[in-house]
């Protein structure tokens, strides 16, 4: 992480770590792990990918193939009881690429696989249609029974499918141009997260905390978005989170713009809103434009919880760039 903090003692925002595909291909092992994640507010023993929060990011683009070594290096649950669709088994999993169109069966995306602690693996195998829409989604355990504890305690990932328009599609170059900040958001819950760890029989979840309840972004609590006044930046949420819950962001004094929504461009783009509403599981594209320069804008959950800030730096202000309107095709699946 950086050692960048603003006055207010924030951190710079900061990407996960990524994996990108070449030549048609992303290869990757992907670990179930243990891992103690520690700041300012908390210090969580917790399962993750590759031992991050969140783990890393698998960017490709429609055509590829994409390969997933698994490994579940988590504790064996031998002697623990599964019971289908009720809090057990916590060491148990499988993946799921939410929201990529691909197949559902084994050894694509099968939810119905488990693979075991202790060191089991398995060779996930998945190819995109070549028509596959850009953009946003995310990867995450999917074993009922032990998904809360997994998931929600942080074993989740972005996957980015990559914007590559053809000539004929008149992207506007401003849509194009706009730099794009991944705010992987992941709610943290941690009284239920205990109460999950109890009744799983699991004593590897542990946790020490000044506060309750921690939304973190790309595993950082409260981090800073560094911006030009007037510039347009892409915030790229995904909402990693449970049953019930919607993230309703706003940015006040700031322009917004959506443009897109799970994963999906939005038939006309852009939509103005004043709030960006994102169901569980759900992502959203916005664009981003903050007016003056050397000031700080609040990025708040519900109006009062503050997730981030876009920070402008002292470059004057320059013309807000005019968005125009831009329509487009999309593939037959959708």
């Amino acid at each position: 992480m950086s050692n960048v903090f603003n006055g207010n003692s924030q951190p710079l925002i900061q990407d996960p770590p990524f994996v990108e595909s070449v030549n048609g291909l992303l290869n990757i092992t992907l670990t179930l792990e243990e891992a103690t994640i520690s700041n300012d507010v908390f210090t969580m023993t917790t399962r993750t990918f590759n031992g991050t929060l969140p783990g890393p990011t698998l960017i490709l683009s429609a055509g590829d193939t994409l390969n997933i070594q698994f490994i579940n290096q988590l504790p064996s649950d031998e002697g623990r009881a599964y019971v289908h669709n009720a809090i057990s088994a916590p060491n148990e999993a499988n993946l799921h690429f939410h929201g990529l169109h691909v197949s559902g069966e084994a050894p694509s995306d099968d939810v119905e696989l488990v693979i075991a602690g202790g060191g089991e693996s398995y060779n996930y195998s998945t190819t995109l249609p070549d028509n596959h829409h850009p953009g946003l989604h995310w990867l995450h355990p999917h074993r009922h029974g032990s998904t809360t504890l997994q998931v929600f305690g942080g074993a989740a990932a972005a996957i980015v499918v990559r914007d590559e328009w053809a000539e004929d599609d008149n992207v506007p170059d401003i849509y194009q141009a706009a730099e794009p900040v991944l705010m992987f958001v992941q709610p943290m819950y941690f009284d239920e997260l205990r109460g999950v760890a109890r009744e799983s029989q699991d004593s590897l979840f542990q946790v020490e905390t000044t506060e309750e309840t921690v939304f973190v972004v790309n595993g950082q609590v409260r981090p800073f978005i560094s911006a030009s006044a007037g510039d347009w930046i892409r915030l790229r949420l995904v909402f990693a989170a449970g049953a019930d819950e919607i993230l309703r962001i706003t940015i006040p004094n700031c322009d917004m713009q959506l443009i897109a929504k799970d994963g999906i461009y939005l038939p006309t783009v852009p939509r103005s809103i004043d709030e960006a509403i994102v169901l569980q599981g759900g992502r959203a594209d916005i664009l981003v434009s903050c007016p003056e320069p050397s000031s700080s804008y609040e990025i708040l959950q519900d109006g009062n919880r503050l997730l981030a800030t876009v920070d402008t730096d002292a470059t004057p202000s320059v013309e807000k760039a005019s968005l125009p309107i831009w329509t487009l095709d999309y593939p037959e699946y959708l």
